[in-house]
């Protein structure tokens, strides 16, 4: 099965028509998709976060019911691989790369996916 892995900005987008072009983008490209959306739960707590601050409890809302449909997975994030989302946050904090974007990038090595795919 195709995953796709799924940020904390087009979670946001998906559910906030406010956000213009991203919206759009994000909802065309939901129709073409193949397979399922995935993303982890640091990337979910992320989106709840920004989701309150920019629409409140009905945005959260939105996105629960996101979430619960079945174009979407979330991933366990191992606590093993605690080790290298920290070492990761190191070495790209002057990009940065926040917890969200930390425990992305080791759920694609955990798929052996090219670092061209999950690289910012």
């Amino acid at each position: 099965m195709i995953q796709t892995l799924c940020d904390t900005g087009p979670l946001l987008a998906i559910i906030d028509p406010k956000q213009g072009d991203s919206h759009r983008r994000c909802m065309e490209q939901l129709k073409l998709l193949q397979g399922k959306l995935l993303t982890t739960w640091p990337c979910v707590a992320e989106a709840m976060h920004l989701a309150d601050n920019i629409g409140g409890r009905p945005l959260q809302k939105a996105l629960w019911s996101l979430l619960s449909t079945v174009v979407f997975d979330i991933a366990m994030t191992e606590k093993a691989r605690g080790d290298r989302m920290d070492e990761l946050m190191d070495r790209y904090q002057n990009v940065p790369m926040d917890f969200a974007d930390a425990s992305l990038f080791v759920l694609a090595e955990g798929f052996r996916m090219p670092s061209h795919l999950y690289a910012r």
